[in-house]
């Protein structure tokens, strides 16, 4: 492997799975247990909250498209992006999916999905967020020390 080839395949945190796909298996794992914990469909709030993490997501992806860096956490970082939704919370993508998941789980009905989330969130703290906060750390330094102190994770 070439030094050049090396110097890019360390250039990314090493998360442990795709966001999205982990999201995607607690909701399946709801689709299992649906029976167990059923409650009344809450349509309203479950379109709201859709509502916001579309919204919240599409901010997300524009400003990160603009700023020209990468949203898949297995390519590297080209830029620390501040502003737009990353001026509130550090994380508005993983937030837009924590909203989405919790929609579909009011709008399906299915309560046992929702008893899932901690652990979702637990395993995307550990195995996501730790390491890309460690690689922006890296990365950038006093800049990302910075932007830490003055936003806050979630919200």
């Amino acid at each position: 492997m070439s030094a050049d080839r090396a110097n890019v395949a360390k250039d990314r945190p090493g998360v442990l799975a795709p966001p999205p796909l982990l999201f995607a298996a607690a909701f399946l794992g709801g689709w299992f247990g649906r029976g167990l914990l059923p409650i009344r469909v809450l349509l309203v709030p479950a379109v709201v909250l859709a509502g916001l993490s579309g919204t919240l997501a599409g901010w997300a992806f524009f400003v990160m498209a603009r700023a020209k860096t990468n949203v898949d956490p297995y390519q590297p970082t080209t830029a620390l992006v501040c502003v737009g939704p990353f001026a509130f919370t550090r994380n508005p993508l993983y937030l837009a999916m924590t909203l989405a998941f919790v929609s579909a789980s009011l709008w399906t009905g299915w309560l046992f999905a929702l008893s899932l989330l901690p652990l979702v969130l637990a395993v995307l703290y550990l195995g996501v967020i730790r390491r890309e906060e460690r690689y922006l750390q890296a990365k950038f330094g006093e800049e990302y020390r910075a932007y830490r102190l003055r936003v806050r994770r979630w919200i």
